[in-house]
């Protein structure tokens, strides 16, 4: 048999050598927002990421039409607001190596920043100085207030998108700072307008009246203020310790029963491989929830494969890529992977099957391949009704295509195609 490779990737065949499903192919990123790189709140970073279009170009757009009564400016705060945070965890290792001072966080550039806050604050207060003159209206009339309250309240939202690491005690506290900052800020400017509307003798019942409705808030939320974490942390054991619970009641009934067959038939070197294949297989659906009550191609070739092995004590290395539910050309399809399946279990004499299957929009294909002692193609006889029948003759009734090469002593490969 030829040695060489299906129309897949190399990552295909490794994944294959250690019996898992190929990663899948990558996909356009969701829409969200992204603070790498970003100013504010990463909107226009995640817009970009998602729309394709440059950074540079979403800005402006938005800097436009907030010269419009701040029309950009509510745009992008409801977007900053509804717009989930593209998070990037990081990997145990990284983590453990940070923690040993091997890596170390890189750190913000100061100059940079400043320099976009300055971009920022003179872009708000010019913004403020055209609203002004050329609007109508109250935003018009306190178009500084408004940015000013703004800036305030940005100020405060973006400490609460940066992550901090819990161990930097100093880095909190600034975090901290910087929100007391912008409720100052924003608290003094909307004072001073109210103060100048509405009268400065009118400011102390104000203050008064702000104060009273803060301190309530206050003391509402005083649980979540004084414990943010406990209520998360609380119920963070609770799934834990059902979760270790879990894992020990499955471990007792399926893993450790595996390992006392295997102690009692371990002169029967075939029995063990066979039970240790279907424990690997038991054990990896529940780890890592590859088991579907669908029915797609990629559970019913799984569950072809787990069939086979039962049967024949053959290992089956299946790598799929892509997924669909079931058609009727797609059934067709699965059906004559079958069929070559238990053809190379029975009559190759391989101790392994290696099964690749793509589904792609347009089409679907499955690669079934054993380095057995192999036949003959030219020379199947009337007698071969399992490949006739179930394989040649059903795939031709879908439209579909048959690929069929066998070298004596090397194995064989069919290859099988039907078009969605």
């Amino acid at each position: 048999m030829d040695d060489s490779a299906p129309p897949a990737e190399a990552g295909a065949d490794i994944a294959a050598s250690l019996g898992q499903d190929a990663p899948p192919k990558p996909t356009a990123p969701t829409l969200s927002r992204r603070l790498d790189g970003s100013w504010l709140g990463g909107v226009c970073v995640g817009l970009s990421a998602r729309l394709g279009w440059p950074v540079a170009l979403l800005r402006a757009a938005f800097m436009a039409a907030g010269l419009w009564l701040f029309a950009g400016a509510v745009v992008y705060a409801l977007l900053w607001l509804v717009l989930p945070r593209a998070d990037r965890p990081t990997a145990v290792g990284l983590a453990a190596a940070s923690r040993g001072g091997l890596r170390q966080t890189p750190r913000t550039n100061v100059k940079v920043t400043a320099v976009q806050t300055l971009m920022l604050l003179v872009y708000g207060f010019g913004a403020a100085g055209l609203v002004n003159v050329l609007g109508s209206g109250w935003i018009a009339r306190d178009a500084f207030s408004v940015v000013g309250v703004g800036a305030g309240v940005a100020l405060v939202w973006r400490q609460w998108d940066r992550p901090r690491p819990a161990d930097q005690v100093a880095a909190i506290w600034v975090a901290r700072g910087k929100v007391v900052l912008g409720v100052v800020v924003a608290g003094t400017v909307l004072g001073l307008t109210l103060g100048w509307r509405l009268g400065w003798s009118a400011l102390p019942r104000i203050a008064l009246i702000v104060a009273l409705g803060v301190g309530f808030a206050v003391v509402l939320a005083a649980p979540w203020l004084l414990h943010p974490r406990r209520a998360s942390r609380d119920r963070e054991e609770e799934v834990l310790l059902q979760a270790k619970a879990d894992m020990a009641a499955h471990l007792h009934d399926s893993v450790l029963q595996t390992l006392a067959m295997i102690q009692r038939q371990a002169a029967d070197a075939k029995a063990v491989a066979h039970l240790a294949r279907r424990q690997e297989r038991e054990l990896r659906t529940w780890l890592y929830g590859e088991a579907g009550d669908a029915e797609t191609v990629k559970v019913a070739l799984r569950a072809v494969a787990a069939e086979v092995e039962d049967a024949f004590s053959v290992r089956v290395d299946l790598v799929t890529v892509g997924d669909a539910e079931l058609s009727p050309e797609l059934d067709a399809l699965v059906r004559a992977a079958r069929e070559a399946i238990v053809n190379a279990a029975k009559h190759s004499g391989a101790d392994r099957v290696d099964v690749y299957a793509e589904v792609a929009p347009n089409q679907a294909e499955v690669f079934v391949r054993d380095r057995g002692q192999g036949f003959q193609a030219d020379q199947i006889g009337p007698d071969r009704m399992g490949v006739r029948r179930s394989i040649l003759d059903r795939m031709h009734r879908y439209g579909g295509v048959v690929g069929l090469r066998s070298t004596v002593g090397e194995g064989t490969e069919v290859r099988l195609q039907v078009d969605r």
